[in-house]
């Protein structure tokens, strides 16, 4: 009910004064739809950022186990190549390598400043002074870096050439410092003769069934000519 005050104004000015309460009314329900419309708007964003999110999550779990996959086949070959005839003779090779090849060359390695070559490790330095003190640096290149696949790459016959250099040196090495009745002399001597004796050709057929089975890595291990 209106009061007395209202009586008293003219028809345009009370007409006015009515629809002030609706138009205010339509601003909010305006302001709530813009509102409605905006969270909406974000949630729906949220939802796709969220599908994003776990689309990369998937992607990186599926990498990581074709990863974890294409380790464990490599290991798998590199355990079975270790037990061939080639494999032993590569083994050898590994624990006297240095006996019969030269790495890293001499003059290529660089050596860095404030810095000191470990001990029988040529190329290899460790800082003695600045903030990285302590810290070893490896300037030995990768090229013909001594490794079990490094080696299996070669033709059996040269695995067998160095491998009985290696022995050879070795002993002049041992009688050298030990004289001629140093006591590991009879079984490098032995193990030695049993390299010269392999059958080099035996070997690397021998190798052939395995790396069929193994195609992805075959490429990696198939001696080089």
């Amino acid at each position: 009910m209106s009061s007395d005050s209202d009586d008293d104004l003219p028809l345009s000015q009370l007409a006015r004064k009515m629809a002030k309460p609706q138009s205010s009314k339509l601003s909010q329900e305006n302001d709530y739809n813009d509102r409605s419309l905006s969270g909406d708007s974000l949630q729906t964003s949220m939802k796709t950022s969220n599908k994003r999110v776990e689309k990369a999550k998937d992607s990186l779990k599926q990498t990581a186990k074709k990863k974890i996959k294409i380790q464990y086949k490599q290991q798998e070959c590199t355990e079975e190549l270790y037990e061939t005839l080639k494999g032993k003779l590569v083994q050898q090779l590994l624990c006297r390598w240095w006996y019969a090849i030269e790495w890293p060359v001499q003059d290529t390695t660089n050596k860095p400043p404030k810095s000191q070559e470990l001990d029988g490790f040529r190329g290899a330095f460790i800082l003695v002074k600045g903030e990285g003190m302590g810290s070893i640096v490896d300037t030995r290149p990768a090229n013909g870096k001594p490794s079990f696949l490094h080696f299996f790459s070669l033709p059996s016959k040269q695995i067998q050439t160095l491998v009985v250099q290696a022995y050879q040196n070795q002993m002049e090495t041992l009688i050298k410092h030990e004289g001629p009745q140093a006591p590991l002399l009879p079984e490098l001597r032995r193990a030695c003769q049993a390299a010269e004796r392999m059958d080099t050709d035996k070997a690397d057929k021998n190798v052939a069934s395995i790396l069929k089975k193994y195609q992805k890595f075959a490429q990696q291990i198939t001696p080089s000519q």
